[in-house]
């Protein structure tokens, strides 16, 4: 079985790099076969620093100017000055979506929330945890974050 990870080139559509796979190794196989094209799970360093760099650290900056502590986003915890993690961990656990698993047995459908951000594909990863993120923070906090721009990250918004 071959197997090799590749990256797609986003203007012109073509895997990189495709040199991995050679005619021949392909003619090893004599018959018909069976190509997977799939996300990887996880998300880019590109949305890894607009994350982390623009909506942990507005949303915190934001708490910090209305005056919340450790103990108001987790209640019953000693009273302390927030940091960038806590509210990571905040946001992780009020706006982090649940996915349908289907029971193989029963076939019968039920939702269980995703806990870590690093479970969501890239397209999940824009369109439910941070709209959800920039929807909340307009109206709860009257902060608006920005979207990232093209040059930070072409891709925000798209399917591609």
């Amino acid at each position: 079985m071959l197997s090799f990870i590749a990256t797609v080139n986003p203007q012109t559509g073509q895997i990189l790099p495709l040199e991995q796979l050679t005619t021949q190794q392909l003619r090893d196989y004599k018959s018909e076969i069976v190509v997977t094209v799939k996300r990887l799970k996880g998300h880019t360093r590109k949305q890894q620093n607009y994350y982390r760099g623009v909506i942990v650290r507005m949303v915190t900056s934001r708490f910090e100017d209305l005056g919340y502590q450790f103990d108001d986003l987790f209640p019953g915890n000693v009273c302390r000055r927030l940091q960038p993690d806590d509210v990571h961990n905040w946001l992780k656990a009020n706006f982090l979506p649940s996915k349908p698993v289907r029971n193989p047995l029963s076939g019968s459908l039920s939702y269980v929330k995703v806990e870590s951000t690093t479970d969501l594909d890239s397209l999940e990863t824009s369109t439910d945890y941070w709209d959800a993120i920039v929807q909340w923070s307009a109206t709860a906090l009257d902060l608006v974050i920005p979207p990232p721009t093209p040059a930070f990250f072409p891709t925000y918004g798209s399917i591609d």
